[in-house]
């Protein structure tokens, strides 16, 4: 029998057990109470045996021997004597111990055999060799009977080493044949019960002892030959391989269980391993080698039987490590390191402060046998040997017989070694760095250390660290070399093509990885990275290295259909391979602590394709924070270059990566914009990518922000080139590749503007027909260009990234087709698309990216027509309005840009694309410099735009605070932060006739991108109904820069005033602009384009100093023409295609836009030929046919061209009454009619050719609005508020307009308005209380114009004066009749014949100074001659003058100075001596400021006033009190009752009061105290105060309202205006002294904020805010403010004759629309006068009313000064009783008739 095992690898399989014999037998010895009990425990009792005689006998039979007596046998040998002969027994044992026996008989005669030698019979050599060849013959295979009685047997018979002379060979094969079958027994029977894999191992345990103890007495004898000793070596070499190679071993890298075990002092596992024995002669008694063995008490549950062959070897290699000959070393080695990777398992990490590591399971218990013999190798006399061989075997190795797995397992040894050894070193100076620092922290002040105890073997660990040679094992340069061509070598390593050379090579490059793992760890200690040292450069080399290699052996990895395969770092443990994780956990380690050379984020290109997008997005990040992409890094453009190279990182499948290195670029771009070499130098190389991209079709998601960077870098070169000529063809020779320039750029931006790939190229775009050219920079045939997806997509680890971008670039940018935000954000509700929408359509939706769960990026192209647009875009707005010095080759530039986009306004395919470009243009405005600026954002402060929005329901509602970025909207697009995009919102069906795309949600089930199927089905889809999706909407934010600040630009004007070629700017040519404007207007076909502009142009109109262009006079009113035409003849949006309208929107809603462009129109009036004003004046007519909200839109027009357009509305007045006498509106309009017929009233030059009927229809519309009011069920259709001043405006237009009247003329209408009046009563018992003041007013003016109040004169003063030498008590009476609704007394004077007679009415009061001729005149000469009549004749109409002194007035000199004129002290001066003497001529009055007054109103005494007599028989009748029992008087009795009445009737005003605060708000205030102190204006604003009213002296007013001011407090003067029905007082701050005692100025707030309406001149160049002045009665604001910023609107003495400037009303919250300014209007300085006044006195009605109802909120009916006074005349009268009975009066003939003829009653 060979001793190797190859003679044993044919042995037959071990036969099943003899079923033969009866179950007792069987059991006998298989099945123990304790298989652990050890071989020399005492037996169980005697078992009762025939005399050994006997049993000796029955053998010699012939028949067949007894079971029980070969066991008796072995009973009886070690009990009874006589002992047999050796001959005798060996005749036995022959018959037992033979193969043919049962299993059962051989383990008996072993037994047998065992009880014979130990009974001390002697035994000769030959008798031995007989015994040991019986036991050699036995039953080869392994049972459980059999294993344990053949060994005892053996152990017996040999029991010296001399026993076993000559036989040593025989001996030791047999004990490996043994071994050898134990073990096949172990490993075939894996799912044995355990008690029998526990009985196995123990035979195993048992027989490798007595294996090991045999050979060390063999080898201590000397009869070993070396041969035979590498024999032995190989037998066991041959059996751990056999049990190591088991395919079913796990990972090597896997969680085992822990298996608790003991440790036994021969067999410990993890203790000082057995020493080598002493020699024989150096003991004197030689026990047998089982005698010394003691198995283990408790073994582990799921033992693996490499374990226990491992075991057995290790033994084996301490007994024999001191004498192991150098030529088994080449065996040695790989053995070892193939147990090591078989055992190994995994590292704790490396840190300090540390411990030993103890062995919790077998298995590590075993890694640390082989690893210390490893080392002892490793250090030993053949350290260098050991060496080499662990270099050699770290590679795969061409062994003849080394299978691949063989080789795999041993170079994972090798490199587990290699870790270890790398693994003390760095644990060596972790622990002597930790040492010294907590050393030094907690040493004392004189340096002594602190009172610190570390562990011995930390200790031990520092201070092997601290040797010189410390770290000889560990240098970074070999090591690295050595793992870069292992993995090399692995990488390049074939199994011969199997599958599992994949899994084989991994798990070797794991273990490297491994290795790199630990070190990394130490350079991630802090302790470490406080000691950085220049041999820390050489390990991140080494460490960088390294991972490149790995990396390189991963980019080899490919799936079946060649795709790479994925590899995730941010989630590691979903790859596919632990290899992979363990990589991807090296990989995606913190780069701002691990320093590789070279750097991570450069290891991690290569592989670019295995990752996911989340991952490479981190690459451009990393490399950007290591300074690997800016000029720090000496190969920084190299860098660059690599990025660019890497085509799959731009993938249109990583869309994260993409922004990731255009936000680094970005960065990068900042970094070195003030450096030209290195910007110009990245810029030519990011042109140059561009390109490429750009022919590709793959400029995706990340096209604005390359086109911004190269925008960017026109501009600073267009600052930075030294030609001026930008754009010559020589440039375009650039040099090469390289030659990037400002020309070059601008070309391609401009030409790529013209695609659209956004798959909704619309066929209906705009084209201008026979007129539009192509610009010579303009696209060619556009291609939609698609990219295949990407196979890693489909296979690769989720991405946990979702959509949040650290690199900042907009969220806005990914979306910008949407042209929205959205915040957070994110919090955002969620969006529908309609049933109906095709792919196409869903992709322009705006989707948040909150909404999105999980977050799917969008991976669909942007349109590149768009963003090159936009970018575009930026290069103007950046050229336009440089913050630097701006230089003419700019400014051109800048106009070019300016000129392309108009051409692309013109021929661009994408109608996103047009409305960037309009965005853009519509922003534009220019100060009153001309200079150009941008708005950031023009619905900001323009409320009109918000309102034409929201009459096409393009505003969005704000339902979350994520639909939002900013409330306020934003100010401008940074590249640096995330925007997101707003949601669309949902159709709904809004009053039956309009859907609303404002309010709802919607709910998205998908992405947002525009589309991820082929073009083949999306031609398919073609036929599915298509609805028009709105693409923006007001509260988007834009995609291009809008500078915050709207800085003007140095040098683009609109208009050169200085008229020459030189002025210094370049200007912009927005005739062509307006021309582009009118041609959209014209033909235009996409309604998201017409709808923008209808929307924006009004408001950018309105800034007149925008269009003051050299042409802007023909292009304007090429403007003016195509809205008329495109009104009148419906040609305005004919082109739209009916299905392009959204929702319910009709061509009569763009129609209705139209006519608020025309409104403002009205402003450019001066440049209008007179037809087109006339024209302009009939579309406005035209327009009281449309919808209401055109209605009020025309109304309000008109209202204002009754100022500015008075010829073309004298023409048209007659028809506009007309149309409006027939429109029947609802009851909101009513306020809108009526204001317009009141304007038109205060303006004579309108109605000055009015016939009878134009007046009936005034009288009729206003009157048809008295009826409507009172209906009951018209009182819910608009507020009571509302309702009360649409009575009071109603009544007030028929007042106003009656006084229009001639005075012949007014008796014809009276008739008429009477029965209008009386049917507004109808089916009441009276009528209402206004009414009956209208009928007292209308009897009061109806035959004359009288004022409604008497004023003092000369004649009433000296009338009232008692004449000298009459008693004057018996010379003044008075008696007082009421008589129907009017109160009349009579009063007799002093002067002889002389009476008053006073009427005192609700409408007002009238008195008559009458003259008795019947009392003569008594000359002079006579007693009491009468002195004063004649006199009084001719002085009655001058202002009386104190008779104890003189009165003075003042008139304004034509130089603008008061002057004072002394009358003369006597009253014959009022006489002339000689007629047309000029000294004693009356001064004439200024034409507009008239007298400064001191005592009555000078208008009431100038104005001519006419009578008709039937005006005194009205005033003396009962009227309007008709019935029988009022037509009688009713004379007045009671003097105290009647003095008390007429006081308190006398105290209330017979007309309207009104008071008006006035405040100038100068440049850049905004707090309320500055606005009050300021004493003087804008001679502007003096201008308009001196149009508004007439400056009048606040002291000594009888007859004017002054509105509560006090001369002292207030000051002298204040402004005032008046008409025969009404008094306007006006608080005007500039006019009230600022008193230094009052600070806050509470004096002049005390008036002006107790104002219902206050008229704001803003001049402060900031809107101005409603509540700036701090007060209860906030309620009407009338803003005036000039239409373009600047300061010569605030400071030019200029008079401007075309002087504009623009008024809005701000009202408070709940009041109505109620003046025709509607958001805004433009006026003209010479009609803001009139215009505000007559807007301060409506608005004083309506807050008057608004206030009275507590803010609508209570039903209190509104009471006028003339209601109240005919409600104290009723009162009054009813308390006056009647002198007798009318009814009985009369009755019983002529007597009856005595008390009605006695008329002292009543008189």
């Amino acid at each position: 029998m060979s001793f190797s095992l190859e003679n044993n690898g044919n042995q037959r399989q071990r036969p099943r057990a003899n079923t033969s014999i009866s179950s007792a037998f069987s059991s006998w010895r298989r099945y123990r109470p304790d298989s652990t009990t050890p071989l020399s425990s005492t037996p169980a009792a005697p078992i009762q045996t025939l005399p050994i005689e006997s049993l000796i006998q029955s053998f010699d039979s012939s028949t067949v021997p007894s079971l029980t007596h070969a066991r008796s046998l072995a009973v009886a040998l070690s009990t009874q004597t006589p002992t047999p002969s050796p001959a005798t027994m060996t005749r036995i044992l022959s018959s037992l111990c033979t193969p043919s026996q049962p299993i059962a008989f051989q383990a008996a005669g072993c037994e047998a055999l065992c009880a014979y030698c130990s009974c001390g019979v002697p035994l000769s050599t030959s008798d031995k060799l007989a015994y040991f060849n019986l036991i050699r013959t036995t039953s080869s295979d392994w049972t459980t009977e059999l294993w344990e009685p053949r060994l005892k047997a053996l152990n017996a018979v040999l029991s010296s080493p001399e026993d076993s002379l000559g036989i040593e060979k025989l001996l030791l094969d047999t004990l490996a044949s043994w071994i050898h079958a134990a073990v096949d027994e172990l490993m075939e029977n894996a799912t044995a019960p355990l008690p029998e894999k526990h009985e196995v191992e123990r035979s195993v345990e048992a027989l490798s002892e007595a294996l090991s103890s045999w050979f060390t007495k063999i080898e201590d004898s000397g009869r070993m030959s070396e041969e035979f000793i590498l024999a032995q070596y190989d037998f066991l070499e041959n059996l751990v391989n056999q049990v190591v190679t088991n395919p079913a071993e796990t990972s090597l890298h896997s969680s085992l269980p822990a298996t608790p075990f003991r440790e036994n002092s021969s067999t410990s596992l993890s203790g000082t391993p057995q020493r080598h024995r002493r020699h024989p002669s150096s003991t004197s008694n030689l026990n047998s080698p089982l005698g010394v063995h003691t198995l283990q008490p408790t073994r582990p549950t799921n033992r693996h039987p490499g374990h226990l062959v491992t075991i057995l070897y290790l033994n084996f290699l301490d007994i024999r490590m001191e004498r192991l000959p150098s030529t088994y070393l080449p065996k040695l080695m790989p053995l070892l390191f193939r147990i090591l990777s078989f055992v190994m398992t995994p590292l704790p990490s490396i840190s300090a402060p540390m411990a030993p590591r103890s062995a919790a399971t077998e298995r590590q218990a075993i890694e640390q046998r082989v690893v210390k013999c490893i080392t002892s190798l490793l250090s030993g006399p053949y350290s260098t040997t050991c060496l080499k061989l662990m270099k050699y075997l770290l590679c795969p190795c061409k062994v003849e017989g080394m299978d691949a797995e063989t080789q795999v397992r041993t170079s994972v040894g090798a490199i587990r070694t290699l870790r270890l050894q790398v693994r003390q070193v760095l644990e060596d100076k972790l622990a002597r760095l930790y040492v010294s620092r907590e050393t030094s922290s907690t040493s004392t002040p004189a340096g002594a250390p602190g009172g610190l105890s570390f562990s011995d073997y930390l200790l031990e660990r520092a201070q092997r660290a601290w040797k010189p040679d410390s770290g000889s094992l560990w240098d970074a340069k070999k090591v690295r070399g050595l793992l870069v061509i292992t993995i090399r070598s692995w990488i390049a390593w074939q199994d011969n093509g199997q599958a599992s050379n994949v899994a084989r090579k991994e798990r070797v490059l794991e273990e490297v990885a491994c290795l790199l793992k630990d070190v990394l760890q130490e350079m991630d200690d802090p302790n470490e990275a406080e000691e950085r040292d220049g041999i820390a450069d050489d390990t991140a080399r080494a460490v960088g290295e390294t991972l490149l290699e790995l990396v390189n052996y991963v980019k080899t990895l490919r799936s079946e259909d060649g795709s790479p395969i994925p590899m995730s770092l941010g989630l590691a443990m979903g790859n596919s391979s632990p290899f992979l994780r363990l990589l991807a956990d090296l990989l995606g380690r913190d780069q701002n602590v691990t320093f590789t050379n070279p750097p991570l984020a450069m290891v991690l290109l290569p592989i670019a394709d295995h990752l996911p997008d989340a991952d490479t997005a981190k690459i451009p990040d990393l490399m950007f924070l290591q300074h690997q992409l800016d000029p720090t890094s000496s190969d920084w453009l190299d860098n660059w270059d690599m990025l660019f190279g890497e085509t799959s990182l731009f993938s249109s499948s990583r869309p994260l990566t993409r922004r990731s290195i255009t936000s680094a670029l970005n960065d990068t771009f900042t970094l070195v914009v003030d450096m030209p070499s290195y910007r110009r130098a990245l810029m030519n190389r990011v042109f140059d990518f561009w390109m490429k991209i750009i022919q590709e079709g793959n400029e995706g998601m990340d096209g604005a922000l390359m086109w911004k960077l190269l925008g960017d870098e026109v501009v600073l070169r267009s600052a930075e080139e030294e030609t001026d000529e930008l754009f010559t063809p020589a440039n375009e020779d650039g040099p090469g590749p390289q030659g990037a320039n400002a020309h070059k750029i601008l070309v391609a931006m401009i030409s790529v503007s013209g695609y659209c790939d956004c798959h909704t190229i619309d066929d209906q775009s705009f084209r201008v027909p026979d007129s539009a050219t192509l610009s010579p920079l303009g696209p060619a045939t556009p291609a939609t260009t698609t990219s295949p997806a990407s196979p890693v997509a489909s296979r690769a680890a989720p991405d946990s990234s979702g959509n949040q971008n650290s690199n900042g670039v907009p969220q806005q940018l990914m979306s910008l087709l949407s042209f929205g935000s959205g915040s957070g954000s994110r919090q955002q509700s969620q969006t529908h698309v309609p049933q109906l929408v095709t792919l196409d359509d869903a992709s322009s939706l705006s989707i948040p990216q909150s909404d999105m769960s999980p977050p799917v990026m969008d991976t669909s192209p942007s349109c590149r027509g768009a963003v090159a647009i936009i970018a575009l875009i930026n290069v103007f707005s950046q050229l336009a309005f440089a913050d630097s010095v701006m230089t003419p080759r700019q400014s051109g530039l800048a106009i070019y840009v300016f000129q392309q986009l108009l051409k692309l306004l013109r021929t661009a395919q994408c109608a996103r694309s047009r409305l960037a470009i309009l965005q853009a243009l519509m922003r534009l405005r220019a100060d009153r410099d001309h200079r150009v600026y941008m708005k950031r954002d023009p619905a900001e402060n323009e409320p009109h735009i918000l309102t034409l929005a929201s009459l096409i329901d393009r505003i969005r509602e704000s339902s979350s605070p994520g639909q939002r970025i900013d409330d306020a909207r934003s100010e401008e697009i940074n590249f640096d932060e995330l925007r997101k995009a707003r949601p669309k919102q949902p159709f709904m069906e809004r009053d039956g006739r309009r859907t609303s795309r404002g309010r709802g949600s919607r709910t998205s089930t998908g992405s947002r991108s525009r589309s991820r199927v082929t073009l083949r089905k999306m031609q398919q889809m073609t036929t599915i109904t298509r609805p028009k999706v709105p693409i923006w909407f007001i509260q988007d934010s834009v995609c291009f820069v809008v500078n915050s600040e709207e800085k003007p630009s140095q040098l683009v004007i609109t208009y050169d005033t200085s008229g020459t070629s030189d002025g210094g700017g370049a200007e912009l040519p927005v005739s062509d602009y307006l021309d582009v404007l009118v041609e959209i207007l014209k033909a235009e076909r996409d309604w998201e384009i017409l709808s923008f502009v209808l929307v924006h142009l009004p408001a950018q109109l309105a800034n007149k100093h925008f269009w003051c262009g050299p042409k802007g006079r023909k292009s304007m009113a090429n403007l003016l023409a195509e809205l008329t035409k495109g009104i009148s003849e419906w040609t305005l949006a004919k082109y739209v295609p009916p299905e392009d309208w959204p929702g319910s929107l009709k061509q009569r809603d763009a129609v209705g836009l139209a006519y608020h462009t025309l409104t403002v129109l009205i402003s450019y009036q001066s440049i209008f030929e007179v037809g087109a004003k006339h024209g302009l004046v009939e579309i406005l007519q035209a327009g009281l046919n449309g919808i209401p909200s055109t209605v009020m839109c025309c109304l309000n027009a008109l209202s204002l061209c009754a100022f500015e357009l008075q010829s073309s509305m004298v023409r048209a007045l007659p028809r506009i009454l007309e149309k409006l006498s027939q429109i029947m509106t609802n009851p909101p309009m009513a306020v809108h009619i009526l204001t317009f017929l009141s304007i038109v009233a205060s303006i004579p030059s309108l109605y000055s050719n009015f016939t009878e009927n134009d007046f009936k229809m005034v009288f009729g519309v206003a009157l048809q609005y008295l009826q409507h009011h009172n209906r009951p069920e018209t009182l819910g259709e608009i507020s009571f508020s509302l309702s009360q001043h649409v009575r009071i405006m109603a009544f007030y237009v028929v007042y106003v307009w009656f006084l229009n009247l001639k005075l012949p003329d007014r008796p014809q209408h009276v008739k008429f308005i009477v029965r209008q009046l009386l049917l507004a009563n109808e089916g009441r018992d009276e009528v209402d209380a206004p009414t009956e003041v209208c009928f007292d007013w209308l009897a009061r003016y109806t035959y004359a114009s009288a004022d409604p109040k008497p004023a003092r004169s000369v004649l009433s003063d000296v009338l009232s004066t008692p004449t000298e030498g009459l008693p004057s008590a018996s010379a003044v009476q008075e008696k007082a009749w009421v008589l129907g609704y009017s109160v009349i007394t009579v009063k007799t004077l002093p002067k002889p014949g002389w009476m008053e007679v006073i009427s005192r009415r609700a409408s007002g009061t009238t008195k008559f100074y009458c003259r008795n001729e019947n009392f003569p005149i008594v000359d002079l000469g006579d007693v009491a001659p009468d002195m004063v009549t004649i006199p009084l004749s001719l002085m009655m109409n001058k202002n009386p003058w104190t008779l104890d002194g003189e009165a003075s007035f003042k008139v304004m000199s034509e130089e603008g100075e008061e002057e004072v004129v002394e009358p003369s002290k006597t009253l014959q001066n009022v006489f002339p001596s000689e007629v047309g003497q000029d000294s004693t001529e009356e001064s004439k009055p200024n034409e507009v400021t008239g007298y400064v007054w001191s005592g009555s109103a000078p208008s009431q005494r100038r104005k001519h006033v006419d009578m008709d007599p039937s005006f005194f028989s009205l005033q003396f009748s009962s009227y309007p009190d008709m019935r029988a029992i009022s037509a009688r008087k009713k004379v007045v009795k009671d003097s105290g009752a009647l003095a008390s009445f007429i006081r308190t009737l006398d105290r209330l005003p017979v007309i309207d009061t009104h008071k008006i605060g006035i405040l100038y708000v100068a440049p850049g205030q905004v707090k309320e105290v500055d606005i009050l102190r300021n004493t003087h204006g804008s001679p502007a604003y003096t201008r308009f105060l001196d149009g508004l009213g007439r400056l009048i002296q606040v002291g000594g007013q009888h007859d004017v309202y002054v509105g509560g001011l006090e001369p002292d407090e207030d000051g002298n003067y204040a402004y005032a205006w008046w008409d025969d029905i009404g008094q306007m007082l006006f608080h005007t701050a500039t006019l009230m002294p600022t008193h230094e005692f009052d600070p806050a100025c509470n004096m002049k707030k005390r008036h002006i904020g107790n104002d219902l309406v206050r008229i704001v001149w803003n001049d402060s160049g900031v809107p101005y805010r409603f509540d700036t002045l701090v007060t209860e009665f906030q309620f009407v604001n009338i803003v005036i403010e000039p239409h373009s910023r600047g300061v010569i609107a605030a400071y030019s003495n200029n008079l401007h004759e075309n002087e504009y400037f623009r008024v809005t009303v701000q009202s408070a919250e709940g009041m109505s629309g109620f003046t025709p300014i509607g958001d805004f209007k433009i006026a003209s300085a010479a009609s803001l006068p009139l215009l505000v006044r007559q807007l301060a006195l409506v608005a004083d009605w309506y807050a008057s009313v608004f206030k009275d109802t507590v803010r609508d909120t209570e039903r209190n009916e509104i009471v006028t000064n003339w209601r109240a006074r005919l409600e104290a005349i009723k009162r009054f009268s009813k308390s006056v009783p009647a002198p007798l009975d009318i009814e009985s009066a009369g009755e019983g003939g002529i007597m009856g008739q005595e008390s009605l003829r006695d008329f002292a009653p009543w008189f």
